[in-house]
């Protein structure tokens, strides 16, 4: 339990725009493990598409990322945040209590990672 990453975009906007060239760490917390269902507010993910069994903790996983990335393009496309440099970096794959269904999903040698400055 926590704040919602959703909550948090606001926050971390503030602090960037606040001074010129400041570093801000967030280890987002709405996309871990137990990937809750009560923090999903927009399920426009369809895990079946991409092989996911529907309800299943990979497809929440997936939701929740699919949330994330969306309210990043949103939060990135304000002519404020021109010039921010985001860094996205997984520290691990997602882990899960059926290791069956995340060695069927995820490749434990690979951990993701996104770099881009805003135009």
């Amino acid at each position: 339990m926590g704040v919602c990453d959703t909550a948090i975009f606001a926050d971390v906007k503030k602090m960037l725009l606040r001074k010129p060239k400041t570093f801000v760490y967030w280890m987002t917390l709405t996309t871990h493990f137990p990937y809750a269902e009560q923090d999903i507010h927009n399920s426009r993910l369809d895990c079946q598409q991409y092989g996911l069994n529907q309800g299943s903790k990979s497809c929440r996983n997936n939701v929740l990322h699919a949330q994330f990335f969306d309210q990043l393009a949103q939060w990135v496309s304000d002519p404020q945040m021109k010039g921010v440099e985001v860094v996205i970096i997984g520290d691990h794959m997602p882990p899960m209590f059926d290791v069956a269904e995340q060695n069927t999903v995820y490749n434990e040698h690979t951990v993701s990672w996104l770099h881009f400055k805003i135009k």
